[in-house]
């Protein structure tokens, strides 16, 4: 007992230090144990696959019309909304008719009309030049001598070949002192207004030929065409002074 008394505290410390020992040689054995038994319920799991990108292509198709939707038409040839009319014909058919008044006038044609320099024959001291306004069907015939000033038209400014049968003559135009040439196979043009043909489908009519300032009549109104350019026509509704451009028809 006295030697207990004496050394208690060294055989403790024995004590602890064994068990510490004994565990640390312990833990190995058990990690070993328990990986063992792992590995009996393992399983092999195949490689992943590759990622496949996913196609998009209709999605995107879609967001796009969303973007832009349709325009919802509730007028012109909505039949829904607008009935269409369905006149009686001589012939005892029925013509369909989409739209009427100012709406249904067509530009079928629309044409130039020049204003024309021509170069025609030599006589005497002078020359006669044919001058053709708004496409007439025959010039009028000026008779004119170099240096010769014809008022609001032109002078003879210089001629090219001989005197009796020059091959071209150098005008210069009254209205813009501009130089041109003229020759018997090539005459001096530009356009100096359009003339349109319209046609009024509801009441089968056409006016042919028609120029700035006539009056024309359809649908119970009348109106007096504006202005004409190469693309389109101006018209003005007599009772309402209400104005309507009518585009070229496609050719």
């Amino acid at each position: 007992m006295e030697f207990l008394k004496k050394h208690y505290e060294k055989i403790l410390l024995s004590v602890v230090l064994l068990i510490l020992a004994g565990t640390a040689a312990w833990f190995p054995m058990k990690i070993g144990m328990e990986r063992e038994e792992a590995q009996k319920y393992s399983v092999d799991f195949p490689p992943p696959k590759a990622y496949k990108e996913i196609d998009l292509t209709t999605n995107l198709a879609s967001l796009q019309r969303l973007q832009s939707p349709p325009v919802v038409k509730l007028s012109g040839g909505h039949n829904l909304f607008n009935p269409v009319t369905w006149k009686h014909k001589p012939d005892g058919t029925f013509q369909k008719i989409v739209s009427e008044g100012v709406d249904a006038l067509v530009a079928t044609r629309i044409v130039p009309l020049y204003y024309e320099i021509s170069y025609e024959r030599p006589s005497a001291s002078g020359y006669w030049i044919g001058v053709r306004h708004l496409s007439a069907k025959s010039p009028t015939r000026v008779y004119a001598k170099i240096n010769e000033k014809k008022p609001d038209m032109f002078t003879i400014k210089n001629i090219a070949g001989e005197t009796n049968d020059p091959t071209e003559l150098v005008l210069e135009l009254a209205d813009s002192n501009e130089m041109v040439t003229i020759s018997k196979d090539k005459p001096y043009q530009k356009v100096e207004a359009y003339a349109v043909d319209l046609r009024y489908e509801p009441d089968n009519l056409t006016f042919p030929n028609k120029r700035v300032n006539e009056v024309i009549t359809f649908g119970g109104e009348s109106y007096k065409i504006i202005a004409i350019t190469e693309n389109d026509v101006r018209v003005e509704a007599i009772s309402t002074n209400k104005r309507t451009t009518i585009p070229a028809m496609a050719k």
